[in-house]
């Protein structure tokens, strides 16, 4: 596939250089994409400690949520 740049003077095709250096790129960032769904299920598991949940964690009342939530954080964590 022909990939092409935006100049003031309309489209340019990439060089072969060029082409080279992109497919690295692309390469690069498909490989980091187990990374980044381990870190955005991380946020989403930090998210969901609320101040409420640290509360009743504090006074007992949470049922052990606190501990499973962290164990999954480390499961995520793990994957990096």
């Amino acid at each position: 596939m022909t990939r092409y740049r935006q100049t003031k003077d309309g489209k340019i095709k990439f060089t072969p250089e060029q082409e080279a250096a992109r497919d690295l790129e692309e390469q690069a960032w498909e490989d980091g994409k187990d990374k980044r769904l381990a870190k955005m299920k991380i946020r989403e598991l930090e998210y969901a400690v609320t101040q409420r949940r640290l509360r009743d964690a504090v006074l007992g009342t949470d049922d052990g949520w606190l501990e499973a939530q962290e164990a999954k954080i480390a499961t995520e964590r793990g994957k990096l």
